[in-house]
């Protein structure tokens, strides 16, 4: 009998690991939606804008609804790692030098397709 009672404890006890786990998601899922919430700037289509009509030398100028909660959220985060940004830098300029531009290595790769083309395709 024992045995049974131990079975059916360990059931209990995988059934409530089960409700916490969902609870940790929807709690979760409620973060990362404040999160969105609070982080994005009011002004963002604005700004992308201005940003991309300027051939991207605008610096945007982000306006938030509540600055306090986007800044909480965003001091969370560590500063990003600079490990490897020469590297990256080293990179990118040998890509630009050696085929001028993103469209040109494109190009120089095959077809380029419409976005209507490729959303048909895939």
């Amino acid at each position: 009998m024992q045995s049974r009672a131990a079975g059916d404890e360990q059931s209990s006890t995988t059934q409530q690991k089960g409700a916490g786990k969902k609870k940790k998601d929807k709690g979760e899922k409620k973060a990362n939606v404040w999160a969105l919430v609070n982080t994005t700037p009011k002004n963002l289509e604005e700004q992308e804008q201005l940003f991309f009509e300027s051939n991207c030398t605008y610096n945007p100028q982000f306006e938030y609804e509540n600055i306090e909660s986007t800044q909480k959220f965003l001091s969370m985060y560590k500063e990003p790692n600079t490990e490897l940004l020469d590297i990256a830098q080293k990179i990118l300029d040998s890509f630009i030098q050696m085929f001028g531009s993103e469209t040109a290595y494109l190009e120089s790769e095959g077809e380029i397709i419409s976005q209507e083309e490729t959303e048909r395709i895939f």
